[in-house]
């Protein structure tokens, strides 16, 4: 009978092994290469009151913009 410990590796193993193939839209940096600048205005569309239909019933979200300085890069 297998182990806990052998049982997650080979599940953790197996996830490696099949994801090498399904993410080819990931980007990876180069080992010299750094990091752009990142801040919230990318992603400021989702601010808003948002309602739909999912998962078999009415779905409701509610995303703030961001405040405080938040939204743009420390660096």
């Amino acid at each position: 009978m297998m182990t806990k410990g052998a049982f997650y590796f080979l599940l953790l193993f197996s996830f490696d092994v099949l994801a090498d193939n399904k993410f080819s839209n990931l980007l990876f940096l180069d080992d010299n290469q750094q990091s752009p600048p990142a801040d919230l205005s990318v992603i400021q569309w989702l601010s808003g009151h948002w309602r739909g239909e999912a998962f078999g019933g009415l779905v409701e979200e509610v995303w703030s913009p961001p405040m405080g300085g938040s939204n743009t890069n420390p660096h």
